[in-house]
């Protein structure tokens, strides 16, 4: 019987703190700042999430990616020789 007392207690206490919050007016936590600055400053960090996101997955995935890496080069070389083995052969007909 204690429990359900004390529960009771508990809850109304907690009721009554929720109401409390309710009806306080909303604060100004942004010291000024325009809604313009502070769509501003939360595009600035997602981009930091963003790239941080991209960090880590780099870091995860460390082999596959240097293997990504080393074929586009390996393909970049062998495009780029394609095109100067081209324009340098001679064109006699």
């Amino acid at each position: 019987m204690a429990d359900t007392v004390d529960r009771a207690a508990f809850s109304s206490a907690a009721d009554e703190a929720a109401r409390r919050n309710d009806a306080r007016p909303p604060s100004d936590e942004h010291d000024g700042q325009s809604i313009v600055e502070l769509v501003e400053r939360l595009g600035r960090e997602l981009g930091e999430l963003g790239v941080s996101e991209a960090r880590l997955e780099t870091a995860r995935n460390a082999p596959a990616v240097q293997r990504t890496a080393r074929d586009l080069a390996g393909t970049l070389v062998l495009v780029i020789a394609a095109l100067t083995q081209r324009s340098c052969s001679p064109t006699w007909r």
